[in-house]
């Protein structure tokens, strides 16, 4: 027979430096892994099947000499962190599980999270991974971070790689290295889940940096977002355009309208080009606005002449083009009483200009160029052009031509083909300029067969040595 006798219950009791207020857990309903439990578990929640729960909690755990003395997020007593307290379970391995909601399958994201593992019985904090099929049943389970025993007294980061084919949950768990192991109180703040440039999250016309918690995506500028020679400026995400003169819009797509300030003068109509226009004169009117009333080059007793040989051109078959603008004086037969004008109204020649503009388009170019201070000038080259001029100042020349500008190109195409304008500047009484035009259409046919025939002929009869 045994007996007892004087049996007591002694309530165990653990030594505590300072003890700071333990506080209610919650969750809500995000997609977001991310927490700093400040307020509550974010979007993780407690499992159902482990031994105990994970705590918040702000300053020091009431064990002495483990757990953190604050948080990681604020470093100070007013933060707060998750911890599991070692003494509220009693046997070894008994575990407390925090698991993430349900997640897509992803690759290249990256667990971020701080631990503190402070004390001399130390249990193991893991990171399990669980993947599920499509009828919400486990395939898979895999250990991605496992540490145990006394690690440091300083909180310490864990990145972990998270690359799954299938949908998946995080678990973060703590397990009790011995049976009533009260100085294991291990803790964990700040959780981020991220993706990185791995799971390639950029367009294909952006450039992809990892930062420290994600990644940027920066715009590759390249030369097909910015239009009509557009610079591009890489500006974060996205990219701006710094349009070429004429072009407006976010990727210079927009040719900005130059009529829109009605430039034309005289009842000329104004043709939109790229950063310019072009003024469609009237009968009458010249100049870039078409503000230069025209003279009756008969009514000063002069002439202007405008000759081209051929009138037609036959390419490749034409050998060369000539185009004269000349400046002469009237006969009698010519001379024309104009109002008040005085036929002797006139000092000499400033400049005579020839001005083509091409067959089909709107494009008006200078072609050549006389002036009273210099020399005949080539302004444009369409195939070979050689360049001639005469210039006599006054009318007591005893020569009937005054001005003289000669065009000749050899070789000529379909190019020189357009409408041609001689534009003489002159000068007339008290100095006031008296402007004169004279205009010729050229044209450009398809030479006939037998043409063509015969032209070929005789480039191989020249080419080929006797």
């Amino acid at each position: 027979m045994v007996k007892v006798n004087d049996i007591s219950i002694i309530s165990l009791t653990r030594c505590h430096f300072y003890e700071g207020p333990e506080i209610s857990l919650s969750s809500t309903n995000t997609t977001s892994l991310d927490c700093d439990f400040q307020t509550d578990i974010c979007n993780w929640t407690q499992a159902k099947d482990d031994q105990a729960d994970w705590r918040r909690r702000q300053g020091e755990t009431n064990s002495y000499g483990t757990g953190p003395f604050y948080d990681h997020t604020y470093r100070n007593f007013t933060g707060v962190y998750i911890y599991f307290e070692g003494g509220d379970v009693r046997r070894a391995n008994d575990t407390a599980s925090l698991q993430s909601p349900l997640l897509p399958a992803q690759t290249g994201a990256i667990f971020s999270f701080f631990y503190h593992m402070r004390g001399y019985q130390m249990g193991t904090l893991r990171i399990r991974l669980v993947t599920y099929d499509l009828f919400g049943s486990e395939t898979s389970e895999k250990i991605l971070f496992q540490k145990y025993g006394k690690e440091q007294t300083m909180w310490t980061e864990a990145r972990i790689d998270v690359n799954e084919t299938e949908s998946f949950r995080l678990f973060v768990e703590a397990l009790l290295l011995h049976d009533f192991d009260d100085y294991t109180d291990m803790a964990v703040d700040d959780f981020r889940f991220f993706r990185t440039c791995k799971s390639n999250p950029c367009g294909t016309d952006q450039t992809c940096t990892d930062r420290q918690f994600g990644f940027a995506c920066t715009s590759n500028c390249t030369t097909a977002q910015c239009l009509n020679g557009g610079m591009c400026q890489a500006d974060g995400e996205s990219y701006t355009c710094r349009c070429a003169p004429g072009y407006t819009g976010p990727n210079c797509e927009t040719d900005i309208d130059d009529c829109q300030l009605l430039p034309c003068q005289n009842k000329a109509v104004c043709v939109d080009l790229v950063n310019s226009y072009f003024c469609a004169c009237a009968d009458g009117f010249a100049g870039t606005n078409c503000e230069i009333q025209l003279e009756t080059p008969e009514c000063h007793g002069l002439v202007v002449d405008l000759h081209a040989t051929p009138q037609t051109l036959t390419p490749p078959i034409t050998a060369e083009l000539n185009i004269t603008c000349s400046l002469r004086k009237a006969t009698s037969d010519e001379k024309r009483v104009c109002g008040d004008v005085i036929s002797s109204d006139f000092g000499g020649v400033a400049s005579v200009t020839l001005t083509r503009k091409g067959s089909g388009d709107v494009i008006e170019e200078t072609v050549s160029v006389m002036s009273l201070f210099g020399n005949a000038t080539a302004k444009a080259d369409h195939g070979m052009l050689e360049v001639q001029g005469r210039l006599t100042q006054m009318m007591t020349s005893p020569s009937p031509a005054i001005a003289s500008l000669d065009n000749r190109w050899f070789y000529p195409t379909e190019d020189q083909a357009g409408n041609y304008s001689c534009t003489i500047v002159a000068i007339g009484s008290m100095g006031r300029p008296l402007t004169f035009q004279a205009r010729k259409k050229i044209e450009a046919s398809i030479p006939a067969k037998q043409e063509v025939r015969k032209y070929v002929i005789n480039l191989h009869n020249n080419s080929c040595p006797k």
